[in-house]
């Protein structure tokens, strides 16, 4: 199938254009959920057996590592909670010119500042190491040096994508599988006539494009209901 209509050169200059349109125009509908993994609870709790067991067994062989035993399932639990597995505060926001999405994880600042802490100290140790050793020391430590240098400005980052509307070609907006808690659900929205097109440029138009929800059902018809002022759709589900 080849695609006749006149479509837009994905060059860096059209992206930049088309994204700094949509940051600059107006909000008229803004929405907010909380995206937690379904199977989180599951694996949290995998986690403290597993970390439990282990603990378990080198306590038996030596009760002096009751405390740091716990104080390592605690740990390891609470990092697997808030850092593998963190919730991420989610928001989107719908104007003329495209859709912002911003993903926020919801770590504790507690766990930032023990990174850049941790970091300060790498580098104390790495300056130490470099005075009693001599410079060649870093030779092996450099990399690590370099790494304990950069978390010292670890910090919460949004994820933001900026998604300008595709005016040519209508869109097809379907439900995805649905697999976060408190029924939050992923929808798509895409040019489905730009797939499977003979020429490779319109599919990365298409993801250039390609603007993902997350959503409650209520909020979905609100979005549903303001992109239509927008954009054409295809197919609605």
């Amino acid at each position: 199938m080849t695609t006749t209509l006149s479509l837009p050169q994905l060059t860096d200059d059209y992206k930049a254009s088309s994204q700094q349109k949509v940051l600059e125009a107006e909000v008229v509908y803004e929405w907010h959920v909380i995206l937690k993994e379904k199977n989180k609870w599951a694996l949290n709790t995998f986690m403290f057996i597993f970390m439990s067991l282990m603990t378990s067994y080198a306590v038996y062989h030596d009760t002096k590592l009751l405390f740091f035993g716990i104080a390592f399932v605690l740990t390891w639990v609470a990092i697997s909670h808030f850092l593998f597995q963190a919730d991420n505060e989610y928001q989107g926001q719908i104007t003329p010119e495209g859709v912002i999405i911003r993903k926020t994880e919801c770590v504790p600042e507690v766990f930032y500042a023990a990174t850049r802490y941790l970091a300060y100290i790498g580098i104390v140790v790495c300056i130490i190491a470099g005075i009693t050793l001599g410079s060649m020391i870093f030779a092996g430590a450099g990399a690590f040096a370099l790494l304990a240098f950069k978390m010292t400005g670890f910090k919460k980052v949004p994820e933001v994508k900026i998604k300008p509307y595709l005016d040519s070609i209508p869109y097809k907006l379907e439900q995805d599988d649905d697999y976060h808690q408190n029924n939050i659900r992923q929808f798509t929205c895409q040019n489905q006539m730009l797939i499977h097109t003979d020429n490779p440029e319109d599919d990365y138009l298409r993801h250039f494009h390609w603007i993902t929800i997350n959503c409650t059902d209520k909020q979905y018809v609100e979005i549903k209901h303001h992109l239509a002022k927008f954009i054409t759709f295809d197919e609605v589900k």
